[in-house]
C-alpha cells in the first residue's frame, strides 16, 4: 500500500501563507490562554504578598521559649520555617506622631518572615547597629550613618531606614531592630510556619504538644489563605469562555484550510489514497502545525506578565513558569486541533472522489432562498444589494454561519469581560467593611481593654466630627451539638450535658451595637422585627440566619449561652442575613447581636472595642488622622482606619484588574481579526465562481465590492446581535456567581459604553476585512473566476 505521509509536508510547503496563517492563530490562541493564566496566577501571588507584607510569613508566635523548647519546636518535621524574636523595651515619647519607640531583637530568619525590606543603607552587622522604620526615621530627621539615643543604651548606629510595619504609624508606635541578643537576658519569642494541608488543625496540634502557654495564632493569615484556596465558579467561568473561543479559532481557521484543498484531497483519493490514509495526512499536518506554534505561544504567553510588571512595577520575582498551566496549555492545543482534524476529515471524506475535484461540496449555493422580513429589512438600508447579500448570507450556510459564530463569539467575550471590569468599585467596597470615614479599633483580643466613655467624649469636641457610632465585644461560649462542628473543633472545646444530652462549647462572639446601629440591622432582617425599648432593657438578641436553619430556632425561641461558667440566657429578637459592623477577627461560633445597655448589664463592661466616626467631608486628612491615632494610643491595641486610604490602595488593585481585564479584550480583538480575516478571507476565495457569474450577468467591479463590503457590514450586524444577548447573559451570570459563591462585594453596573461602541467596532471589522479581501478577486477576468474556483 502506497504512503501518503510526505504529502503533509508539501501542504504545508506549497500553501505558506495558509499554512503560517493557521500557527499564527495557533500561536495568539495559546499566548492569549497562557498570558491570561499567568495573568491569574501574578496577581493572585501578588495579593498573597500583600497579605505576607500585613501580617507575617507565619501562622503562630510562641511567647517566653527557653532555648530547650525552640530546639524541640525546630526539630518538629512539620516546621517549615522559624524565626527568633523580642521586644525588650519601649520607651515612651511625647509627640503625638511618634508616641513610643520599641527597641527589638530579630535574628534574620524573622526579618525574612516578616518581609522587612531595607529601603536606605543595610542591614545591621555589627553590635551596635540598628534597622529604623522610614517614617519614624523622617520625623527624627534620621539618615543611615546618624546615631539614635535610647535610654538606658548606649547610642545606637542606625546602618539602616526599613519599610514601614503596616499600622506601626497609625499607631504611632516605632520600631527599632538590633541584632545584638546581649541586650536582653530573658526568654525569647518564636514565629512559627508550618508546612500542612490543615494549617489551623495542626498549629493548634504542635503548641498542645509542646505545651506553648502563651501563644498567638495569625487568624488574618489563616483565613486569607482558606478563601484562596477556595474553588472559583467565577473564574472557572471566563476561563472556559476563552478556551472555547480560542479553540474555535484554531478549529474554524483549520477546517477552512482543509475545504480549500478538497480538490487536493480528491485527487489522492482519486489515485487510490483510502479515507484511513486521508486521516493520517490530516491528522499529521494537524500536529505539525501544533508544533509549530504552541512554543512560541507559549513564550509569548510566558512574556506577558512580564511586560507588565515593568508596566507597573511589580516584583518580576513573583512571576514563574507554572507547569500546570503550561501542561494544561499544551493539552488544550493538541485537543483542539484534534477536534478540528475530525471535523475536516468528516468535510473532506463526506463527497466522492468526482466531486471533491470538481469542489462541489455543497449544495447550498443552489437553495432557492425565500423572502423574509430580514432581507426586507436590508433592501431599505441598503437597497436591493442589500437585499442580494443577505440572500447570498443564507445562501452560503454553513460558511456564513461559521464567519457569524467567530464574530459572535468575540463580541460575547469582549461584552462578559466588561460586565466584570465595570463591577469593581473600589469605593463600594471598601464601604462594605470601613462603615465610617474613619474607624478606631482595639483588635487586641483581650477581656477588658477598649475605650471608656469618659475617653470616648473627648472626640464630640472635634467640631468636623458628625457622627459616632459605638460597638463593644466579648467573647462567650455557644452550644453545639456533637454533629453540628466538625472533628477538628472538638479536641480545644469543653464538653457538657444539658438536659441529658451532651455539647460542645465553641468560642463564639457576642457584640454590643448602638441604638444607630440596631436601628439599621432592621434592613437585614429575614426574621422578626426590631423594637429599640425592648432591645435596650431585656435580653434580647439577633441571631444568624445559618443557625437559625440548621437548628430550627425561630423568633420568640430561647437560645443559651456560657459566659465564665454561667449560663445565660436570650430571646430571639430577630434574624439577620447579613452582618454590617464586625471586626476582621471573630471566632469560629456565632456572632450574636445586642444592645450596648444590655451588654452592659450583663457582662459589667463599659468599654468599647470600636468606634466609628463620620465627619463633615471638610477636614484635613493628615491633620485627623494624627488626632485619631493619638487617641487609639490611649489602648495598646488601638488602631485606625481611613476609608479613605483604604480605598485608595483599593483602587490601586482595581485598576490592575482592570489593566488586565482590557489586556484581555484587546488579545481578544488581536486573535478575532486574525482569526476572521482568514475565515472572510477563505470564503471569499471558495465563492470565486459564484461572484464570476455575477458578473457575467452585468455586475461591475464597483458593484461587486459594495455588494460584498454589504455582506460584511451584514455579519458584523448579526453577529453583534447574537454577541450583545450573550455577553450580557454571560456577564451578569458571572455577577451572580460572585455574589453567590464568593460573597463578593461587588456593585452590579451594565458598561453601556462597551454595549454602544463594540457593535460600532464589529461592523467596521466586518466591513473592512471583505473590502480588502475581494480587492483579490475583483481584478480576476469573468472566464477564469467562473472556471476556477480558487
Amino acid at each position: 500500500m502506497a504512503k501518503y505521509d510526505f504529502i503533509s509536508n508539501r501542504f504545508l510547503k506549497k500553501n505558506k501563507k495558509r499554512s503560517i496563517s493557521i500557527i499564527l492563530t495557533i500561536t495568539f490562541s495559546i499566548a492569549l490562554i497562557t498570558g491570561i493564566l499567568n495573568y491569574g496566577l501574578l496577581y493572585r501571588d501578588m495579593k498573597l504578598e500583600e497579605m505576607y507584607k500585613q501580617t507575617g510569613e507565619y501562622h503562630a508566635i510562641g511567647y517566653n521559649l527557653s532555648s530547650e523548647e525552640i530546639d524541640k519546636i525546630n526539630s518538629n518535621f512539620q516546621v517549615e520555617k522559624t524565626g527568633e524574636f523580642k521586644i525588650f523595651d519601649i520607651f515612651k515619647n511625647d509627640s503625638t506622631y511618634l508616641r513610643e519607640i520599641r527597641f527589638a531583637w530579630m535574628d534574620q530568619s524573622s526579618l525574612k518572615i516578616n518581609k522587612i525590606d531595607v529601603l536606605q543603607g543595610s542591614f545591621p552587622e555589627n553590635w551596635n547597629e540598628v534597622l529604623v522604620e522610614e517614617w519614624m526615621a523622617e520625623f527624627l530627621d534620621l539618615k543611615p550613618g546618624d546615631t539614635i539615643d535610647l535610654k538606658g543604651y548606649e547610642k545606637q548606629l542606625v546602618s539602616g531606614i526599613m519599610d514601614n510595619i503596616t499600622g506601626s504609624r497609625l499607631r504611632g508606635s516605632g520600631l527599632v531592630i538590633t541584632k545584638n541578643e546581649n541586650l536582653f537576658d530573658s526568654k525569647k519569642d518564636m514565629f512559627i510556619r508550618i508546612n500542612s494541608d490543615n494549617i489551623e488543625k495542626d498549629i493548634n496540634t504542635l503548641i498542645m504538644k509542646y505545651d506553648i502557654k502563651d501563644y498567638s495564632i495569625n487568624y488574618s493569615l489563616l483565613q486569607y489563605l482558606e478563601e484562596r484556596d477556595m474553588f472559583s465558579y467565577p473564574v472557572l467561568l471566563l476561563i472556559i469562555l476563552l478556551f472555547f473561543v480560542s479553540t474555535f479559532s484554531i478549529m474554524s481557521i483549520y477546517n477552512m484550510s482543509i475545504i480549500e484543498r478538497i480538490k487536493e484531497i480528491g485527487m489522492i483519493r482519486a489515485i487510490g489514497g483510502t479515507k484511513k490514509q486521508i486521516k493520517r495526512i490530516i491528522y499529521k499536518e494537524s500536529f505539525l502545525l501544533s508544533m509549530m506554534g504552541i512554543p512560541f505561544g507559549l513564550i509569548i504567553g510566558h512574556l506577558l506578565p512580564y511586560i507588565f510588571g515593568m508596566i507597573f512595577g511589580i516584583d518580576v520575582s513573583l512571576i514563574s513558569i507554572n507547569k500546570y498551566v503550561v501542561l494544561s496549555v499544551i493539552a488544550m492545543t493538541f485537543l483542539s486541533s484534534f477536534f478540528s482534524s475530525r471535523k475536516s476529515i468528516k468535510t473532506a471524506l463526506n463527497l466522492t472522489p468526482i466531486e471533491s475535484i470538481k469542489k462541489e461540496q455543497s449544495q447550498e449555493k443552489d437553495r432557492i432562498v425565500k423572502e423574509s422580513l430580514m432581507s426586507k429589512i436590508f433592501e431599505k438600508i441598503f437597497g436591493i444589494k442589500g437585499k442580494i447579500a443577505y440572500k447570498n448570507l443564507k445562501r452560503n450556510g454553513k460558511k456564513s454561519s461559521l464567519t457569524i459564530f467567530s464574530m459572535a463569539l468575540m463580541v460575547t467575550l469582549f461584552i462578559t469581560f466588561s460586565f466584570v471590569i465595570k463591577s469593581m468599585n473600589a469605593s463600594f467596597v471598601t464601604s462594605q467593611y470601613v462603615k465610617g470615614d474613619y474607624e478606631i479599633i482595639d483588635e487586641s483580643r483581650i477581656e477588658k481593654p477598649g475605650f471608656t466613655m469618659e475617653q470616648i467624649e473627648g472626640l464630640y469636641d472635634i467640631k468636623n466630627i458628625e457622627e459616632i457610632k459605638l460597638m463593644k465585644k466579648t467573647v462567650v461560649q455557644f452550644p453545639y451539638e456533637e454533629l453540628q462542628i466538625p472533628d477538628i473543633y472538638k479536641s480545644n472545646a469543653k464538653q457538657i450535658k444539658e438536659d441529658g444530652k451532651d455539647y460542645f462549647l465553641l468560642y463564639s462572639d457576642i457584640y454590643g451595637y448602638s441604638e444607630k446601629m440596631i436601628k439599621e440591622m432592621e434592613d437585614f432582617l429575614v426574621s422578626g422585627s426590631i423594637d429599640l425599648s425592648i432591645m435596650r432593657e431585656g435580653k434580647y438578641v439577633l441571631i444568624p440566619q445559618s443557625y437559625s436553619e440548621n437548628n430550627q430556632v425561630s423568633v420568640n425561641d430561647t437560645i443559651t449561652i456560657y459566659k465564665n461558667g454561667e449560663k445565660i440566657e436570650f430571646l430571639v429578637a430577630g434574624i439577620y442575613n447579613k452582618i454590617p459592623y464586625t471586626f476582621s477577627y471573630h471566632n469560629i461560633g456565632e456572632r450574636l447581636i445586642i444592645s450596648n445597655e444590655t451588654f452592659s448589664d450583663l457582662f459589667s463592661d463599659d468599654r468599647y472595642k470600636k468606634i466609628i466616626i463620620d465627619t463633615d467631608g471638610t477636614i484635613d486628612e493628615k491633620e485627623m488622622i494624627i488626632v485619631l491615632s493619638q487617641f487609639a494610643s490611649k489602648v495598646s491595641g488601638g488602631e485606625i482606619v481611613s476609608f479613605k486610604e483604604e480605598s485608595e490602595k483599593l483602587e490601586n488593585q482595581v485598576r490592575i484588574i482592570s489593566f488586565i481585564g482590557n489586556s484581555v479584550i484587546i488579545s481578544i480583538l488581536l486573535l478575532s481579526i486574525f482569526s476572521l480575516s482568514n475565515t472572510i478571507n477563505t470564503n471569499i476565495l471558495l465563492r470565486m465562481r459564484e461572484f464570476g457569474s455575477m458578473r457575467a450577468l452585468g455586475l461591475d467591479k464597483k458593484g461587486l465590492k459594495k455588494l460584498i463590503s454589504i455582506e460584511g457590514i451584514s455579519f458584523g450586524l448579526i453577529a453583534s446581535f447574537w454577541g450583545l444577548i450573550f455577553g450580557s447573559l454571560f456577564g451578569t451570570f458571572w455577577f451572580v456567581l460572585m455574589r453567590v459563591t464568593q460573597d463578593a462585594f461587588l456593585v452590579f453596573e451594565v458598561p453601556y459604553l462597551y454595549l454602544i461602541l463594540t457593535p460600532l467596532g464589529v461592523v467596521l471589522l466586518g466591513f473592512l476585512i471583505t473590502t480588502i479581501s475581494i480587492l483579490k478577486v475583483k481584478n480576476k477576468p469573468i472566464i477564469e473566476m467562473i472556471r476556477n474556483n480558487e
